[in-house]
């Protein structure tokens, strides 16, 4: 991060350090929560739901396109869980 790279006082370097760790929870919650979208939807197994992994599968984070495309994958070979 560019605001910790020099040498900022000490209130100003916690600061930004509190804010970084927030941004990055955040990040892996909507991660957490992309990952168990795409589990239902590879679950459910419908027409729908393989709509919404197909958008997902180009439209999301890359975590969650990557999730979505190998559920596809499953899902074509019929391999997904029922």
């Amino acid at each position: 991060m560019k605001g910790l790279a020099g040498d900022p006082p000490p209130e100003v370097r916690a600061r930004l350090e509190r804010l970084v760790a927030r941004l990055e929870a955040g990040t892996n919650a909507a991660r957490v929560a992309g990952t168990r979208a795409v589990a239902v939807l590879e679950r459910t197994g419908t027409p729908a739901a393989r709509r919404a992994l197909e958008d997902a599968a180009q439209r999301s984070g890359p975590a969650v396109r990557a999730e979505a495309g190998a559920a596809l994958e499953r899902m074509g070979k019929g391999t997904a869980p029922r």
